[in-house]
C-alpha cells in the first residue's frame, strides 16, 4: 500500500506531497495539461525508472537542474521508502527499509532490489495503472497480448526452460556447424597429412634404398681396399724378412771377404818372407847375406838347397792359394754386390709398398668416412624426422586423432541437438496448453466485467494463434473477439465507448487473475480518465463497479466532478501564475 508521495521538480510540479489513506477512493480532477497524470506517473517513474508515456522532454521540470520523487510503501513486515534522483550528470536510487540506513544504488542496479521488496515490476505496472495515457489491452498488438497471456499463465517459467532448450538448440546447431567445419578442415588436413606421409615414406624408402646400395658398393670397395692393404702388408712382411736375410748374408759375405783379405795378406807376407829367404839361398858364393850376415858357401848353399826347393814349392802353393783366395774374394765381392743390388731393389720395393700401404689406408679411411656419412644420410634423417612428425608421438597422425575426436564430438552434438529439439518442442506444447487455459479464464472474467459495465454482449473471447498459423506470424498472437448473437467482431471494430468498456473490463479481469494465480496485489489502482467515450449511464455504472470490485487504494483521474458524490475524497490539480502544477484537496 502506498502511504506517501513526495515530488520535487518532476514534470510540471515544483513540489508536491500526497498522503493517501488505506482505503482511499480518490477523485483527482483538473483541466487538460494541468498535471493530473504526471502526479501518478511519478509513482511509475520512481519505482520502474521509466515514464509510461515516454515523454521526449524528460522528467526534470523546465528550468530545474534535477528532480526527485520519493514513495513510501507499507508492506506486511514494515515500510520501504524509495527515492529516485535524476540530474544531467547523476542518476541514483536510495532505498530505505524501516529505519535502517538508506542504501544507494545506480539506476541499473536498483531494479533487482526493488523487485525483491515490491514484487514483479511488470506486474505492478500491469495491474496498478490504467488509462489511455497508459497502454491498454486494446492498444496492445496481438503479439504483446500473447506475451501478457504468457506471463499470466506463468508460462514464463516454462518459457525459461523453453528458452534454455531453444538456446541449447541454437548452441548445439552452432556447435554442430563449427564441429562440422572443424571435421571437414581436419579431414582435409588429414588427407593432406596422409599424402605428405606417403610421400615422405616413399622418399624415405628411396633414400634408404640408395643408402643401402651405396653402403653395398662402399663395403665392396672397403673389402677390396682391405685385401689390397693385406697384400701390401704381406709383401712388406716378406720384404722385411728377405731384407733381413739379405742383410745377414751381406754381413756374412763381408766377414768372409774380410777373412779372405786377412788370409791373402798373411799369404802375401809369407810369400815375401819366402821370397826373401829364397833370395838368400840364391846369393853367389862368398857373398854376405844382408839378413843374417853369414857368408854364403857352397856347402851352405848345398845344405840349404833342399830348403830352397821346399820354399819354392811353398811359394807356388801360396801363389795358387792367393790366386784362389782372390778369386773367391772376387766371387764373394760380386755376390755381395748382387746382394747389395737386391737390397737396394728390395728397399725401393719396400718404399713403394709403404706408399701403397699409405694409399690403401687413405682409401680405406676415405671409404669408412663415406660409409659413416652415408649411414647418417641427411635425406634419410630428414625424411625419418618428417615421417616421425607426421605419424605423431604415438605413431598415429595428429589429424587422424583430431578427426576421430571431431567425429565423436559431432555425434555427441547431434544427440544433444536431438534431445534439445525434443525438449524445445515439448515445452512449446506445454506453454500453449497453459496459455489456452489462462485465455479461457480471462475470457470468462472479461465477459462478466464487461456485462457489469452495461455492454450488451454475449461473450468476450481471447483467441490464440500459434506461430505459423497465420502467414508471416513468427510468434504467438492473441486477438479479442466480441460475440453478439451470431456475429463476432474484433476489438478494433468497436466504438470508442465500447472499446473503453472492454479495456476497463480487461483491466479488472487481469487484476483478479493476477491476484488469484500469482497472489500479487499492488494495493493501489490508478485509473487515468477511464470514462472517455462513455455515456452518462455508462460512467455511473463504471464508478459503481470500481467502488465495488476493486480493493485497496483507488485513484481516478477525470476532467470534471459530475460523480464526485461517489468518492470519499477528491482533489484538484491546477496551474498557478508561474505555470506550476499545484495539488489541493476539495
Amino acid at each position: 500500500m502506498l502511504t506517501q508521495i513526495n515530488v520535487v521538480d518532476f514534470m510540471p510540479f515544483a513540489e508536491a506531497i500526497f498522503l493517501p489513506d488505506d482505503e482511499a477512493l480518490l477523485l483527482v480532477m483538473g483541466e487538460n495539461g494541468a498535471g493530473k497524470s504526471a502526479l501518478f506517473e511519478a509513482i511509475h517513474w520512481c519505482v520502474t525508472g521509466v515514464t509510461v508515456r515516454g515523454l521526449a522532454q524528460g522528467v526534470i521540470r523546465h528550468g530545474a537542474k534535477s528532480c526527485e520523487v520519493s514513495t513510501c510503501w507499507q508492506l506486511d513486515d514494515g515500510f520501504v521508502t524509495i527515492t529516485r534522483y535524476k540530474s544531467k550528470s547523476e542518476n541514483r536510487v536510495e532505498i530505505e527499509v524501516d529505519d535502517d540506513e538508506p542504501e544507494v544504488y545506480t539506476a541499473a542496479d536498483a531494479q533487482s532490489r526493488i523487485e525483491e521488496l515490491l514484487g514483479d515490476l511488470s506486474m505492478l505496472a500491469l495491474v496498478g495503472f490504467f488509462g489511455r495515457k497508459f497502454k491498454t489491452f486494446s492498444d496492445m498488438s496481438p503479439r504483446d497480448r500473447a506475451d501478457l497471456i504468457d506471463v499470466l499463465a506463468r508460462a514464463s517459467v516454462w518459457e525459461d526452460f523453453r528458452s534454455e532448450a531453444a538456446s541449447d538448440v541454437s548452441i548445439y546447431r552452432r556447435d554442430l556447424k563449427q564441429i562440422s567445419g572443424e571435421l571437414e578442415h581436419s579431414e582435409g588436413n588429414l588427407e593432406r597429412q596422409l599424402d605428405a606421409l606417403a610421400e615422405a615414406e616413399e622418399n624415405l624408402a628411396d633414400a634408404k634404398k640408395k643408402q643401402k646400395a651405396g653402403l653395398v658398393e662402399l663395403r665392396k670397395d672397403e673389402k677390396g681396399f682391405r685385401a689390397e692393404l693385406a697384400d701390401v702388408e704381406q709383401q712388406l712382411e716378406r720384404g722385411e724378412k728377405s731384407l733381413a736375410k739379405l742383410e745377414k748374408n751381406q754381413r756374412g759375405s763381408q766377414k768372409i771377404i774380410e777373412t779372405f783379405g786377412v788370409d791373402i795378406t798373411t799369404a802375401r807376407t809369407e810369400i815375401a818372407r819366402l821370397e826373401a829367404e829364397q833370395r838368400h839361398y840364391e846369393l853367389p858364393d862368398a857373398a854376405e847375406c844382408p839378413t843374417c850376415g853369414q857368408r854364403i858357401t857352397k856347402k851352405l848353399r848345398d845344405e840349404l838347397g833342399v830348403e830352397a826347393d821346399k820354399i819354392g814349392a811353398q811359394l807356388e802353393q801360396l801363389d795358387e792359394q792367393v790366386v784362389k783366395l782372390e778369386r773367391d774374394k772376387k766371387k764373394r765381392q760380386d755376390n755381395a754386390h748382387e746382394v747389395g743390388n737386391e737390397i737396394s731393389l728390395l728397399m725401393r720395393s719396400e718404399r713403394e709398398w709403404r706408399r701403397d700401404e699409405l694409399q690403401s689406408k687413405d682409401a680405406l679411411a676415405s671409404v669408412r668416412t663415406r660409409i659413416e656419412r652415408l649411414k647418417s644420410n641427411e635425406d634419410v634423417t630428414r625424411y625419418t624426422e618428417r615421417v616421425t612428425i607426421l605419424k605423431g608421438p604415438e605413431g598415429v597422425p595428429m589429424w587422424k586423432k583430431k578427426v576421430k575426436d571431431a567425429r565423436v564430438s559431432l555425434k555427441a552434438t547431434e544427440e544433444g541437438l536431438q534431445c534439445a529439439e525434443f525438449w524445445a518442442v515439448g515445452f512449446k506444447q506445454i506453454r500453449y496448453m497453459a496459455m489456452g487455459r489462462v485465455a479461457d479464464l480471462l475470457s470468462t472474467l472479461m465477459s462478466r466485467s464487461v456485462k457489469a459495465l452495461g455492454f450488451d454482449v454475449d461473450e468476450l473471447t481471447c483467441t490464440i494463434w500459434r506461430e505459423g498459423q497465420r502467414k508471416g506470424a513468427t510468434r504467438p498472437e492473441v486477438n479479442i473477439l466480441v460475440r453478439r448473437g451470431e456475429y463476432e467482431d474484433p476489438i478494433e471494430a468497436l466504438s470508442e465507448g465500447e472499446t473503453a468498456r472492454v479495456d476497463l473490463a480487461c483491466f479488472i479481469a487481469i487484476g483478479q487473475l493476477v491476484r488469484a494465480i500469482e497472489g500479487f496485489d499492488p494495493g493501489f489502482r490508478v485509473l487515468d480518465e477511464p470514462l472517455v467515450g462513455m455515456d452518462e449511464a455508462g460512467k455511473h455504472r463504471t464508478f459503481q463497479l470500481l467502488a465495488e470490485t476493486l480493493e485497496g487504494q483507488r485513484f481516478v483521474i477525470d476532467h470534471d466532478g459530475h460523480f464526485q458524490d461517489l468518492f470519499r475524497d477528491s482533489m484538484i490539480v491546477e496551474r498557478n501564475d508561474e505555470d506550476l502544477a499545484e495539488l489541493r484537496s476539495l
